[in-house]
């Protein structure tokens, strides 16, 4: 078995010369008749359906799919609500000819090809650990803020409240038998701390061991329970992809691993992914989106990145992040779901109580949804640098295991399109494409904008922030995936190495790759300026400190009590916080016309010049107007605005709204949430930042009929900045000073 960081076994040309698959063989696309009536796959009760019969597919449909073009009225309209005229999408006119599946020839791959140089997988193998580090960390981290949220609490309701109240304990709770068995013991013979501290250790090890292994087992019932996932043997894989089927075949005799299983999901979007504890427990997943839509050298060519995930060291570990990331996902999803039912049950009830009463489960509901979401996204962090590191490996894969490295790219862009095309389809973000988005070939939030862009652009234009932004790098933490633009890069120049023609043309834009401002890392720092100021205030934190040990080494014991005060090292961080807050408060939102809130403004439809605008950052926004229709999730489950978007004519975009006093008040006040708009056409009033992935920071919004939602990213952004400066300076001390004003207060009224 090769090494995790190894290239895939050597390079052979293809038997077949990579002929693309005929249109007449293969799977049937979903039929838009039945793809209307049938449950998307979302979270819910297990339905009938399943993944369509390979026997059957006619021309027409399949180019149809291919093309990206609606495949019936039908299948458009599911949701019920009629599309506005006036933000209906454009055409596909700008798709260049290979997005249609079987008009790709065999010029643009090679025919015999040396194995391209590995490339260096320190940063992968640093991901790896760090991951393994961050999965058990995250928690303690998060005990750690809940003690001292805790704490903080004890002391202001003894000390100002004058409650009774218990002192939190500092003990993080890990389930298991080991450290109760000591416990029990202990009370009979004494026993050392340090056999119980082992015990407990043991238990940490115990559950994490349990947790990796039987995460494929648990994604599996999954799969099966809420996405209908189906097995598909290899063979019906070469109906549609042979030389997917040849490439597999080849790889696993070559490393001497059997054949992983295969399973298909029924679902229109272009998906694929592996999960699994090592090569002989390996599933890989593909969808029918993705064989619909892609042509036979691409499915190879992602096949063959996939084959690059079964080493036991990046599927296990990944595996085991996926299963994590299930559970808190889907109790926010179900109960989310129980919240509408409870929401539309109540509404059908004439007596009035009966109509009250649902609504205190509804919003207890939303709370646990909205809690388990935000457990979602903080443990989505503990596998994002380590995915990342995996996509770029994924791409040398496919390129070096079939010689096509226009393929790999092919794929790359189709998946994108048909991810952004799936969600405007369906106006929401499917569930899966966010449960599993970090083991996907392409990142839903990514795809989203830059999918859409395709049809009215070059997608090269599309695609030059990605490689152009000298700032690129530091811009993507929070994705899941490495930027699109630069692995297109990178697979470009895997082409130029073989000789071949690259199917992006480049060369126009090769002065904006070598683009370098000095202007834009100054710029970097004021977008970043209270995490900055945060470090700054920690680093005088830590100088103190310095200080105070080294006063007291050299005898002067007047500074030497600071040595033993740990207070600075969490309150100057956070009035540095809150100071770089709202000093960046005006760079980050410049004004709004004053006409602009009095009458609607006339739409920037236009966004191509700020999307490929190498110089663009977050806090680099400018007011912007935008019309389109409100789309997204509806329900309890979109409470947040986790998946707000905009659907315009030139672009799809992500919305941020929050109301004056955050998310929270989107959870408790009805009029406060955005979603009442869903399905309506509306103008956006806000800042258009572009980041790794572009967004708008709404500020209004306001439909036909006048009905408004304004939000308060201002007045938000401006209470955590105060709110930041007053904790800490409290923290510092001003608690204990509170305490005594107050009880002097008291001592003197009596």
């Amino acid at each position: 078995m090769p090494s995790d960081h190894d290239p895939l076994p050597g390079a052979q040309p293809p038997a077949e010369g990579g002929q693309p698959v005929s249109s007449e063989s293969g799977f049937r696309p979903l039929d838009p008749q039945k793809a209307a009536r049938r449950r998307r796959s979302k979270p819910g009760p297990v339905g009938p359906g399943g993944s369509m019969p390979v026997e059957h597919r006619t021309a027409s449909s399949d180019r149809a799919v291919r093309a990206g073009q609606p495949a019936s009225p039908a299948a458009a309209s599911s949701n019920n609500v009629a599309v506005p005229q006036a933000v209906a999408r454009p055409h596909s006119v700008n798709l260049p000819p290979w997005f249609q599946a079987g008009s790709v020839g065999e010029h643009d791959r090679a025919p015999r090809w040396q194995g391209l140089k590995s490339p260096d997988v320190g940063r992968f193998q640093l991901s790896q650990l760090a991951t393994f580090l961050a999965v058990p960390l995250l928690p303690l981290g998060l005990h750690a803020l809940w003690f001292t949220a805790s704490y903080f609490w004890m002391r202001f309701a003894t000390g100002v409240l004058r409650w009774s109240t218990g002192i939190p304990s500092y003990q993080f709770p890990v389930p298991g038998i080991f450290h109760p068995l000591m416990v029990w013991t202990n009370e009979l013979i004494p026993l050392p701390g340090a056999l119980l501290g082992l015990a407990q250790g043991l238990d940490v090890l115990v559950l994490a061991a349990l947790t990796f292994f039987g995460a494929p087992y648990f994604l599996r019932l999954v799969l099966q329970r809420f996405y209908q996932v189906q097995p598909f043997s290899i063979a019906r894989l070469a109906q549609v992809s042979p030389e997917a089927q040849r490439r597999v075949q080849s790889y696993c005799q070559k490393a001497n691993c059997p054949l992983p299983q295969f399973e298909i999901l029924p679902n229109p979007a272009p998906i694929a992914f592996t999960y699994g504890t090592g090569p002989k427990t390996a599933r890989m997943v593909l969808s029918q989106g993705l064989l619909d839509q892609l042509s036979d050298d691409e499915i190879a060519a992602v096949c063959s990145g996939e084959l690059r995930y079964i080493h036991p060291l990046n599927v296990g570990l990944m595996s085991w992040i996926l299963a994590l990331l299930q559970v808190p996902y889907l109790i926010y999803v179900m109960t989310a779901q129980l919240a509408d039912y409870l929401a539309a049950w109540s509404t059908k009830q004439s007596n009035r109580v009966l109509e009250i009463l649902p609504l205190v489960g509804v919003y207890l509901l939303a709370l646990v949804s909205s809690a388990a979401y935000i457990t979602f996204k903080a443990l989505r962090w503990t596998g994002l640098w380590f995915t990342r590191q995996r996509s770029r490996l994924a791409d040398f894969a496919a390129a070096n295991w079939t010689g096509n490295p226009n393929g790999q790219a092919r794929a790359l862009l189709k998946i994108a399109y048909g991810l952004s095309q799936d969600i405007q389809t369906q106006r929401h973000t499917d569930f899966l494409l966010e449960g599993f988005e970090l083991v996907m070939p392409v990142g839903y939030r990514q795809a989203m904008t830059l999918g859409s862009l395709f049809t009215v652009m070059p997608i090269e234009q599309a695609l030059a922030w990605d490689w152009s932004s000298s700032q690129r790098h530091y811009l993507t933490f929070n994705n899941s995936h490495a930027l699109l633009g630069e692995r297109l890069v990178r697979l470009m120049q895997y082409a130029q190495q073989w000789q071949l023609p690259p199917v992006l043309d480049m060369q126009q834009y090769a002065a904006q790759q070598e683009l370098r401002v000095s202007s834009t890392r100054q710029q970097l720092f004021v977008a970043g300026l209270p995490f900055w100021s945060a470090v700054i205030g920690y680093g005088l934190a830590l100088l103190l400190w310095g200080v105070a040990w080294i006063s007291f080494w050299l005898g002067f014991q007047q500074l030497a009590w600071l040595g033993s005060d740990f207070r600075p090292m969490y309150a100057f961080p956070l009035i540095g916080f809150g100071l770089g807050t709202l000093i960046r408060f005006n760079r980050y939102f410049p004004d709004l016309p004053q006409s602009w809130q009095r009458r609607p403004p006339e739409p920037v439809e236009d966004l191509t010049a700020i999307v490929q605008d190498p110089l663009a950052l977050p806090h680099r926004a400018a007011p912007t107007a935008l019309t389109g229709q409100l789309i997204g999730r509806k329900g309890v489950a979109n409470w947040l605005g986790q998946d707000l978007l905009l659907q315009s004519q030139s672009v799809l975009v992500r919305l941020h709204y929050a109301s004056y006093l955050g998310w929270l008040t989107n959870l408790l006040w009805a009029e406060n949430r955005a979603t009442d708009l869903w399905g309506q056409a509306i103008s956006v009033i806000g800042w258009f930042r572009h980041g790794a992935t572009p967004w708008v920071d709404a500020e209004l919004l306001r439909n036909q009929y006048g009905k408004t939602r304004r939000g308060g990213h201002q007045v938000w952004v401006t209470i955590v900045g105060i709110l930041a400066v007053v904790v800490g300076i409290i923290w510092l001390g001003g608690l204990e000073d509170l305490i005594a004003v107050i009880e002097r207060a008291q001592a003197t009224r009596r």
